[in-house]
């Protein structure tokens, strides 16, 4: 994961009035019976133009996996769940339906990740969730799941190395990065593969031209190609920034 910037979000014309409509249909059903899924306007929040949009903000990645990606076959995730909040293995609230449109609960998820994170919106012990129409800029709500665009990951998210390979696991014993991983399930086997091929096709000869740099002392342009591997447009950016600091490559004080 990394943070996510929604200033780069760019709506397309008309979404804010067919998502009021939208929405305005979602209370009348929900004054005569519990909402379900079906209930729910796909073509609303999960347009083509709507799902480029937040595809282009989160630099054509997956806002959990960072994969990067197609935008015609990936999904819409609704952060904060619509129909059913799912807070422990046999515990179900009421979904947040009021934000089934809002542009500040939807990101752009791989197929594989949306699916796994399904309806999961875990709480700290005793919190007390929003109730309806309430909107989480205005009352916290302590989610365990970590927020994209409101947390910064690298500060609950890390990459160590384990057995020769790079595993992700929560920094400091982090609750909200242990939940997320486990929630989103990060450390699945097919990310561990995507990952493994990334540090030995991208990130490691990188490191090897580092060290042949260092010997002519001529660090400069092999630092700026491990920087490119770190920005927010790459794919795997926090496990480029956790190998390069860890290989001496950079220095944290360096990372964008």
């Amino acid at each position: 994961m990394i943070r996510v910037d929604r200033g780069r979000l760019s709506l397309p014309a008309g979404f804010a009035q067919k998502a009021m409509s939208a929405l305005r249909k979602a209370r009348r059903l929900r004054r005569r019976r519990l909402l379900e899924s079906g209930d729910f306007d796909r073509e609303v929040y999960g347009h083509r133009e709507v799902k480029k949009a937040l595809w282009r903000m989160q630099h054509k990645k997956c806002c959990w996996c960072e994969q990067r990606l197609g935008c015609r076959s990936e999904d819409v995730d609704h952060f904060r769940p619509k129909t059913k909040a799912r807070r422990a293995v046999k515990r179900y609230d009421e979904g947040y339906w009021w934000l089934a449109y809002k542009h500040d609960n939807l990101f752009f998820s791989c197929a594989g990740c949306n699916t796994l994170k399904g309806s999961w919106f875990p709480l700290q012990a005793r919190a007390r969730p929003l109730q309806a129409e309430e909107h989480p800029s205005t009352r916290h709500e302590a989610a365990l799941l970590l927020d994209p665009a409101k947390d910064d990951p690298a500060q609950h998210l890390v990459f160590i190395k384990d057995d020769g390979a790079w595993r992700l696991t929560a920094l400091n014993r982090s609750r909200k990065g242990r939940t997320t991983i486990q929630r989103v399930q990060l450390d699945r086997d097919d990310l561990d593969e995507l990952r493994d091929d990334w540090v030995a096709d991208e990130l490691r000869p990188v490191r090897r031209r580092f060290e042949q740099a260092r010997r002519q002392q001529d660090l400069d342009a092999a630092r700026a190609e491990a920087l490119r591997l770190c920005t927010p447009e790459r794919s795997f950016s926090l496990l480029a920034r956790c190998y390069f600091v860890k290989h001496r490559v950079l220095r944290q004080a360096d990372l964008p």
